[in-house]
């Protein structure tokens, strides 16, 4: 604590006395704007921290691996030597060393710490979640024997990620559209022989993370897309996923083979299920002339919506996708598609939006036609009688095993061209006028025809009565002489 910054300056220069930020009133040391906090040591004493003007790349080349590595380039007490100061979870010159160490699964988040000149989990420290020191289960252990998932003479501390075992240890769970992500914040600190943490000594505060994947963009033909980083911040899990384009006999369309207007066509999704992932319901579909959604620029011509075809698309019977699960791979397919060419490129691409399902979630279902056609119904029949029923999900399992929540974007580009050198859209015939239009030609032209004749009539009768009411006075009065008749005899 201090009263005023001539206390600070007096221990550590280029420091001021602030507030502590803890809402606890207190003023602490603190280094100046612009400068940062460093211990040459590394001892962990507060005693031994100093406030470094900091420096970047541009101005000290020699910063460009420790910025690499996240950490901060400050100036020492001469002004020219420069000191990488390390976030917590690492160490080294350039803190190219990483203590810390996370891996993931949908039951628990593992954690590993190993030792460093200023941690040894033999001389009293002890790693765990704060504020949950006192229990036994947020503490970690030291490992003693080789073949567990720390090596030895780390630090490893099993964290459950069961919605009912989550709270014993403060760990937190952000679930948007996105990602899953679990988070706790970790202390590692140094105790006494009586159990007393050892306030000299600063301890070392993190966060921790597991996230998985609610979305992926993807480009049909698919690449599988799955991995696992350990490392100092938690990992990132996504599921293993190919997409592809078949014939009617569910051999694989190559890429860069032009098809033709009508071409049945099916689209496939493959995922492998394992300990996170379950399953996935393809949610809606787009055509587009662009190869990335949304894109002003693009036609594009809605599929699906909410798992089931668009009404009124032509070829809505053939977007009802069936699953089957054959040794632990899910393999969803839409029904056959007679492929269409969009009117202002001989290339079109398929936008879809998959749900994700992870093993412990229970809300992802998949629609089949009977649930969509069940759906239409019930809509219609609100909108004639004004109903406001709610409407009763049917959901069609993908697998036996325990469905669960997530998502992903993908995408294919066929390039179609059409024989009769007419454009089609979205399966709709232009090849002849229907009696629908032939009626519509009918009506306009006797329409016209109306508005001529009355048109002719109106002017013959505004001539008509001008002239019945003219007169002009310059020019003399002409009457009527009586008849007389004429002969050639002569008297």
């Amino acid at each position: 604590m201090c009263l005023n910054a001539s206390q600070c300056t007096a221990k550590v220069p280029n420091s001021e006395c602030t507030d502590s930020g803890d809402n606890a009133g207190l003023m602490r040391c603190r280094c100046l704007s612009d400068f940062y906090a460093y211990n040459t040591k590394n001892s962990g004493k507060k005693e031994d921290s100093k406030c470094g003007k900091i420096v970047t790349t541009v101005v000290k080349p020699q910063c460009s691996e420790c910025e690499n590595n996240e950490g901060t380039c400050v100036l020492q007490d001469d002004g020219q030597t420069v000191f990488c100061q390390c976030l917590v979870s690492r160490s080294g010159t350039n803190c190219e060393i990483i203590h810390v160490n996370v891996s993931c699964s949908m039951q628990a988040m593992h954690v590993c710490y190993s030792p460093h000149p200023q941690v040894n989990f033999t001389s009293g420290w002890k790693m765990f979640a704060s504020g949950y020191v006192r229990t036994p289960q947020c503490v970690g252990s030291e490992v003693t024997q080789p073949g567990q998932a720390c090596a030895v003479n780390n630090e490893q501390l099993l964290l459950s990620l069961n919605s009912t075992d989550m709270d014993t240890c403060g760990t937190t769970v952000i679930d948007n559209s996105h990602n899953k992500r679990y988070m706790n914040s970790l202390e590692v600190q140094q105790f006494d022989t009586s159990g007393r943490s050892i306030n000299a000594v600063t301890p070392i505060v993190f966060n921790v993370y597991c996230s998985f994947s609610a979305f992926q963009d993807q480009t049909f033909p698919g690449i599988g897309v799955g991995r696992v980083n350990g490392n100092d911040r938690g990992s990132q899990v996504n599921p293993n996923i190919t997409i592809q384009v078949t014939d009617q006999f569910d051999r694989r369309i190559a890429q860069g083979v032009t098809l033709i207007v009508g071409d049945p066509v099916k689209f496939v999704i493959n995922m492998n299920m394992d300990v996170n992932y379950a399953g996935l319901q393809v949610m809606r579909c787009t055509a587009s002339t662009s190869p990335v959604i949304p894109d002003s620029t693009a036609e594009t011509r809605a599929l699906t919506n909410n798992g089931c075809p668009v009404p009124g698309e032509a070829t809505g019977p053939s977007w009802y996708w069936t699953s089957e699960v054959n040794n632990n791979q899910l393999t969803v397919r839409s029904g056959s598609v007679p492929i269409f060419k969009l009117s202002s490129s001989s290339e079109v691409y398929f936008h879809c939006a998959l749900k994700l399902c992870l093993i412990k979630d229970t809300s992802c279902v998949n629609y089949d036609k009977a649930y969509c056609d069940a759906r239409q119904r019930r809509r219609r029949r609100k909108r004639d009688e004004g109903s406001a029923a709610v409407e009763e999900e049917r959901p069609l399992i993908l697998s036996r095993r325990k469905r669960a929540t997530s998502s992903v974007e993908v995408q294919t580009s066929l390039r179609v061209e059409d024989p009769n050198a007419q454009s089609v859209n979205a399966g709709r015939s232009s090849a002849g006028w229907g009696p629908e239009f032939v009626a519509l030609l009918v009506f306009l032209a006797v329409v016209a025809f109306v508005l001529v004749v009355v048109t002719v009539v109106a002017v013959a009768r505004a001539k008509r009565r001008r002239n019945a009411s003219y007169y002009d006075e310059s020019r003399p009065q002409v009457f009527a002489l009586p008849r007389i008749r004429r002969t050639h005899e002569r008297f």
